[in-house]
């Protein structure tokens, strides 16, 4: 999944999936939870279309869950996919090798803070492979802000889980059994793109010690840091802990479009992907429905 900050946003993958029994399905999903969420994929419908392949296009807003639209895609074992959001509609089209074609629109009332992909077995539990050449997104930069409430930071690779040990703040591969949640507070006024934040667990201040961030003793004066996050995704830092060291205080703005990977395979049939997010994935059949 990636993250996208409140706005617009354009998404675009192609998934090939040999669906054939009924839930059977692959495609792109736009995200907030396992209660609100707007899903579109090529998946065998059964009855619902003529052929019994479709380009589903389901909605669910607030635990409530609707299949809005069904295109029939006879024969079809692969798509290119787009999902858009202007406002409050999210769109999806296909591409048909010469234009995109509507496949069904809905108009949500909850934030999208993450976009992907999924893939369904069937309904009798029968797993199918579809494989996604490159998901490609295209999104507003996020805005500074100052967290609310309480946060924690996940590192990259293994190494995940913000831990509090006696030479300071260090990310291990090991889930803690209690999690380190972070305070931010503003500490002064924004300048140059960066708003200076205080950060506490409880009432003990992030300070620093030597050249490691650690927790201080209740009272004590906060270390005063730089804060940038995405505008609804997670948080990042930098500089990236690893094991052992200590854990940033400096939080950047990850931009969800940063990311690269191997350009897709061409294809006469296939629109390049305009936006600039590429990634090569094998999905299992696993989804909410």
């Amino acid at each position: 999944m990636l993250d996208v900050p409140a706005g617009d946003f354009t998404v675009v993958t192609h998934v090939d999936a040999p669906v054939d029994r009924v839930y059977q399905g692959a495609g792109l999903i736009a995200w907030q939870d396992m209660d609100n969420y707007v899903r579109s994929g090529l998946t065998f419908v059964g009855d619902l279309s003529p052929s019994g392949r479709a380009i589903e296009n389901d909605v669910e807003s607030g635990g409530t869950f609707a299949a809005n639209a069904f295109t029939d895609r006879p024969g079809s074992t692969g798509e290119t996919l787009r999902m858009q959001r202007t406002g409050d509609t999210i769109a999806t089209s296909y591409w048909d090798g010469a234009a995109w074609q509507p496949a069904g629109s809905v108009d949500v009332d909850f934030p999208v803070t993450q976009v992907g992909v999924y893939a369904l077995a069937a309904q009798d539990g029968t797993a199918h492979t579809a494989t996604f050449d490159y998901v490609a997104l295209e999104a507003a930069e996020g805005a500074d802000q100052v967290p609310e409430g309480g946060f924690t930071l996940a590192g990259p690779g293994d190494a995940r889980h913000l831990v509090a040990t006696e030479d300071g703040l260090a990310l291990d591969d090991e889930r803690p059994a209690t999690t380190v949640v972070l305070q931010a507070a503003p500490a002064g006024t924004p300048a140059d793109g960066v708003a200076p934040v205080t950060l506490a667990v409880g009432d003990r201040p992030v300070v620093v010690t030597g050249s490691r961030l650690a927790l201080g003793d209740a009272g004590a004066r906060r270390r005063r840091c730089a804060s940038r996050t995405p505008g609804a995704g997670r948080s990042g830092c930098a500089p990236r802990p690893t094991p052992s060291s200590t854990s940033a205080c400096a939080r950047r703005t990850e931009r969800s479009s940063s990311a690269r990977a191997t350009r897709p395979r061409s294809s006469p049939s296939r629109p390049p992907p305009s936006p600039t997010t590429r990634s090569r994935s094998t999905s299992p059949a696993s989804a909410p429905r």
